[in-house]
């Protein structure tokens, strides 16, 4: 369960240009809600720390809070039942060696 929430607004298509998910730590997991449905674009963009201890909401720039209150729920349960990437079943390492890189 995630501890810390802290919220803020995309201004820029590019979320890791937002610095405000520096918040959820060097390799955050990232999850996006409401997928193309905010004028194209999502609605939130969702980054949690490795430890599920700190979450960052990224809202698309405009959204306005109740505007989709399913996507919104979606977001809290995610937020109320996210595991910690260390505790994750299916946790991939980002670095995958193949043998003939050696």
């Amino acid at each position: 369960m995630v501890k810390h929430v802290y919220y803020t607004t995309i201004v820029d298509d590019n979320v890791n240009n937002n610095m405000y998910f520096r918040l959820a730590g060097g390799v955050p997991v990232f999850a996006v809600f409401g997928m193309g449905q905010f004028e194209g674009k999502d609605i939130a963009v969702v980054a949690v720390s490795d430890d599920a201890e700190v979450a960052v909401v990224g809202w698309a720039h405009g959204y306005k809070p109740g505007s989709d209150p399913d996507v919104e729920e979606e977001i809290a349960e995610y937020l109320r039942t996210c595991p910690s990437v260390k505790d994750a079943d299916l946790y991939i390492d980002p670095i995958v060696h193949d043998e003939r890189d050696f």
